[in-house]
This record gives structure tokens, sequence and C-alpha cells, in this order.
């Protein structure tokens, strides 16, 4: 079944016409710039440090791209491993500055991951559900094993959004488990 969907895909991909690949490239290009400029008017108007240290800007720039490319290398399988760079880039970028910078960068990488990698809508929610509520339970760092709790509880919403988005699918359970 999966072969006869690939060359079904395939027989797709090779009837587009010039104009069809330069309109979806434009709507990527688009999409990547509306991003950009959210991030932007949040940085200009919230985070101004973002903007005037180069340094701080650089290293955020970094590690996006390393977290993009690091996802990439976990998403060769179904056990959702390319949530891991994305969470610990939340929880990076929410402990060396504030929440919000860290919910806003982190939905837009768990985007542009869902989107590059090919999946749909249910799994970019599946993403950003493990991503935020890590974020959001991280709060204070009193001790070592905050961090431990925080990945498992992140792990269990991980998990029940993917049941859940199965369910709304309408893919057998067995998918998740």
């Amino acid at each position: 079944d999966l072969k006869i969907l690939r060359t079904e895909h395939d027989a797709y991909l090779n009837k587009l016409t010039g104009w069809d690949r330069l309109f979806e490239s434009l709507a990527v290009f688009g999409m990547f710039f509306a991003l950009l400029a959210l991030s932007g008017f949040y940085a200009y108007y919230r985070e101004t440090s973002l903007l005037t240290d180069f340094r701080r800007f650089l290293t955020v720039l970094t590690l996006a791209v390393a977290t993009v490319g690091l996802a990439h290398l976990a998403a060769g399988n179904d056990i959702r491993a390319e949530l891991v760079p994305l969470m610990v880039f939340g929880l990076t970028v929410a402990i060396a500055f504030h929440t919000e910078i860290a919910l806003l960068l982190a939905a837009e990488l768990a985007l542009i991951v869902a989107f590059t990698l090919g999946h749909g809508l249910g799994e970019y929610v599946i993403l950003v559900s493990g991503t935020s509520s890590s974020i959001l339970l991280l709060g204070r760092i009193r001790t070592r094993s905050k961090l431990i709790l925080v990945g498992l509880a992140s792990a269990l919403v991980a998990g029940a959004t993917t049941a859940g988005v199965n369910v709304l699918e309408h893919q057998p359970l067995d998918r998740f488990l």
C-alpha cells in the first residue's frame, strides 16, 4: 500500500508545472518571512537585548539552526525523537531569556520542522504540545531533579496529545502504542 501511495505521489510531483513549483516556493518563502516578521516585532517591542547585542542574536540564531538540523537527524523513526532538540531549544531559551520568547521561537521552529519533514498539522500539534509544556512547567530551577520531572511531564503531555491526534485523524491507537 505504501509503494502505491509513493508512486501516486511521485506521479503527482512529475505532473506539476514550473509555475506550480514557483507558487509553492513563493508560499513557503512567504510563510518563513511571516515567521521572521513576527519574531522581529516581538524582539523589537519585548526583547530588545536580542537586537542590540549581536552576540546574543547570533547565539539564538545558531541554536535555532542547530535545532532544526538535529531534529531532522532525529526524525528517522516513529518515536518522535525530533521533539527532543525542540524541547532542549525551548528550555534553553526560557532559561536564558523569558518564557514568552521561548514559546514563540519554539512554536516557529516546530512549524519549520514539521513542514520541512513533510508532516501535517497533527504532527505540528504534537511537537508544539510537548515543547510548550516543557517551557511552561520549567519555572525556576531550584533542584537538579526539576529538569527530569519537567521532561517526564512533557513526555506524558506529548504521549496524550499523540493519542488524541490519532483519534482525531481516525488512526488506530496501536500507531501510538
